[in-house]
């Protein structure tokens, strides 16, 4: 009993200061620059443009793949 308690007495929450990103030597910077904002969420937006663009290409392939599966195995006419 006293190995479980001492266990969960050393668990750190999930959202720690000491359990995130923080520890990565990450850093959050603030800019008077409104440019270099807008410039980063432009090419946010770009990037999950293209990811959606990526994912409508897959599934275009998926059903071709699956439609040409298919008709390969319809019965011939002759």
């Amino acid at each position: 009993m006293e190995r479980v308690r001492r266990a969960l007495m050393s668990c750190k929450p999930p959202f720690s200061p000491t359990n995130s990103a923080i520890d990565a030597g990450t850093r959050l910077q603030f800019v008077a620059d409104r440019s270099v904002y807008a410039a980063q969420t432009a090419q946010i937006a770009a990037f999950e443009r293209h990811v959606t663009g990526l994912w409508g290409v897959f599934i275009v392939s998926v059903l071709s793949v699956v439609f040409l599966a298919g008709f390969a195995f319809l019965p011939s006419r002759y």
